[in-house]
């Protein structure tokens, strides 16, 4: 890492670069595989003969060929987009909060993180891997388990015999988990110093036994766990979020790399969906990433951020859309579709919810629907609007996270 530049861009804030410190094959990694996350502007008269470069919400770092490395810097301190993680990923049990200073950057979150899954892997290690019985089928010289009789008598010049049996093992999709996370956050290649060297020790604790095996979300979400292996519930919940912020690979100085890439509006939407429903009232449920059918086919459909409803007769209160954003006042654009939703849900109440309230905020009925529109607040710190405090039923006022 020492001889690896870092060139820190911050949010929705445009940065100029001389060509010399861009090159051309970088900058179309850029706009090739990350246009979406990075806005990239060639040198023109208009920018002064220099690149332009700006993060569009994302948080992170991207490594690049020519052994520079973009850091996306957040608009927000650290310690908030720590407390956003801890709901958002359910990782309060680790106390990530501890010892954070104003000072720390968006890969101090990774490697701090990274150190509390090594040191809990290599704890989990010392005091045994969950094992669990698999089934196996093998041609053995000896009778295991049961044996598959008219297959063994196709065969009967072979000695061995087929056998069904269940195995006793660690290399299990608890485990394989645990170690394509590791895996993974070596190739990313942001850890340093004494953290790396946990890294790889935790990597290593699992390397003989545990098969390695890629994850993708949609296997890992769901799982049941027991008394044996509850402890791995939030140590999967921490691979979730690596997993979840790992990029497209690209190849490194001869070494295939993944960047690491937070979308801030996307962690800002789960951590106001998990603080929030631990905040409702009695006889409310809130739902969230609600599809809903607005064409005759139900073939076209709008996804709503939060629905609130209530719980005895199914029935939409209010739809709430989160936006990361710091405005001034709500967008018409943004009016109308939360108005959109209210009407989509059959329901007369709507609330805009951003992370810190509009200078210009708005409440009162909006649109054809006469949906009644609400700003209000869900900040990083706790904080909640009063007028959305007492749609949730919340007698007690907020205090901070």
């Amino acid at each position: 890492m020492d001889d690896v530049r870092i060139l820190r861009l911050f949010e929705y804030k445009p940065v100029q670069i001389p060509p010399s410190e861009l090159t051309m094959a970088d900058a179309e990694i850029i706009f090739r595989e990350h246009g979406d996350k990075i806005e990239i502007e060639e040198p023109t008269m208009r920018t002064g003969g220099l690149w332009s470069l700006q993060s569009k919400g994302w948080v992170g770092s991207i490594p690049l060929r020519s052994r520079l490395r973009l850091h996306l810097e957040p608009k927000m301190p650290v310690a908030s987009i720590f407390r956003m993680l801890e709901y958002a990923y359910a990782l309060k049990s680790f106390n990530i909060l501890e010892g954070i200073s104003e000072s720390d950057q968006i890969d101090e979150i990774y490697q701090r993180l990274a150190m509390v899954l090594a040191r809990r892997v290599l704890d989990r290690g010392r005091r045994g891997l969950y094992r669990a019985y698999v089934p196996e089928e093998d041609q053995l010289p000896y009778v295991r388990g049961s044996v598959d009789i008219a297959r063994s008598l196709r065969t009967p010049w072979k000695v061995a015999l087929h056998c069904s049996f269940q195995e006793n093992t660690a290399d299990i999709r608890e485990n394989q988990l645990l170690a394509w996370t590791l895996h993974t956050i070596i190739r990313q290649g942001i850890c340093t110093g004494e953290r790396l060297d946990y890294v790889m020790a935790a990597w290593r604790s699992l390397r003989g036994a545990i098969t390695l095996h890629s994850f993708r979300p949609a296997e890992y979400i769901g799982w049941l766990y027991n008394r044996l292996n509850g402890d791995y519930r939030p140590l999967h919940a921490l691979c979730r979020f690596f997993l979840e912020q790992a990029g497209p690979t690209h190849e490194h100085g001869g070494f295939e790399t993944i960047p690491f890439l937070v979308n801030m509006a996307g962690l800002y939407e789960k951590y106001v969906a998990e603080y929030l429903a631990g905040k409702i009232g009695d006889g409310m449920s809130l739902s969230g990433q609600e599809e809903v059918g607005v064409s005759p086919d139900g073939k076209i459909t709008i996804t709503i951020d939060l629905v609130l409803s209530d719980l005895a007769s199914g029935n939409a209160i209010a739809v709430l859309d989160t936006k990361y954003k710091n405005a001034d006042y709500p967008s018409p654009d943004d009016l109308q579709q939360v108005v959109a939703y209210a009407v989509a849900k059959n329901c007369r109440r709507a609330v805009l919810i951003y992370p810190t309230m509009p200078k210009r905020p708005f409440n009162g009925l909006y649109g054809a629907g006469h949906v009644e529109v609400m700003t209000s607040i869900v900040s990083p710190d706790g904080e909640i609007g009063e007028g959305l405090k007492g749609m949730l039923g919340i007698d007690l006022p907020s205090t901070p996270y």
